[in-house]
């Protein structure tokens, strides 16, 4: 079960990390929410992640479980993304105020 330490590996950092780039397109990303990226609603789908962007995980203290755009987030939440948009999501970033 390679998984489980696949996911603890990547989600030991509390900032946003660039797990992996490729052909400048692709990404998978994670990101600590904060009181002020979850300033518009604290659903997933309030976060208006771009087309082609998924969220496939969240981390919530020891606990790991995949969302649906209903979940309601925390502050202290981390989110794995995965995107097929890389410019449209760092632009996502930029607006919530994330800086890489």
């Amino acid at each position: 079960m390679p998984f489980p330490y696949l996911f603890a590996f990547l989600w030991t950092d509390f900032r946003l990390v660039w797990i992996s780039q490729s052909l400048n397109r692709h990404s998978i990303t994670e990101i600590l929410l904060t009181d002020s990226i979850l300033s518009n609603g604290s659903r997933l789908m309030d976060l208006g992640m771009p087309e082609k962007t998924l969220v496939i995980m969240v981390r919530r203290g020891d606990t790991f479980f995949v969302p649906t755009g209903s979940t309601q987030l925390m502050a202290g939440d981390k989110l794995l993304v995965i995107t097929d948009n890389n410019e449209a999501l760092e632009e996502t970033y930029r607006k919530m105020g994330i800086v890489e």
